[in-house]
């Protein structure tokens, strides 16, 4: 049987069945219950901040509205370099919408890593957890 990142199996050893449980983040031994650590899937991503001006489909309505939108990429270049000052607002923003909105599924989870550039800016790396 497989749930959500989780196998179970059982199997009779010594004095009673044996039970192994693999879960996402613990190792643990206690009696007959065997608790191991399994590889979670990952997708490493890159936070970016893109522009975008409206050109609307109908004339008038929404030609022109302007605003920022924060997205991740699969790929390192399109990360925006933040300054260091800036950068807490972009991933608090990004952190609360995504805790909010963008897990479950079979998206569990997000991390953020801020990572420094040669010329003292910084990129963020978004480790996105997974499970089947």
């Amino acid at each position: 049987m497989s749930l959500a990142g989780s196998s179970h199996e059982r199997a009779s050893r010594g004095n009673g069945p044996k039970v192994r449980v693999t879960l996402l983040r613990s190792v643990q031994s206690l009696g007959n219950l065997e608790i191991e650590e399994a590889e979670m899937p990952v997708n490493t991503l890159y936070l970016a901040v893109l522009p975008l001006v409206h050109i609307g489909s109908v004339p008038f309505q929404s030609f022109g509205q302007t605003e920022q939108v924060l997205t991740l990429f699969p790929e390192k270049s399109f990360a925006t370099e933040f300054y260091p000052d800036e950068v807490g607002g972009y991933v608090a923003t990004f952190k609360n919408r995504a805790e909010r909105f963008l897990t479950g599924g079979h998206v569990l989870q997000y991390e953020f890593k801020e990572l420094p550039t040669d010329d003292g800016r910084v990129i963020v790396e978004v480790v996105q957890h997974v499970a089947e």
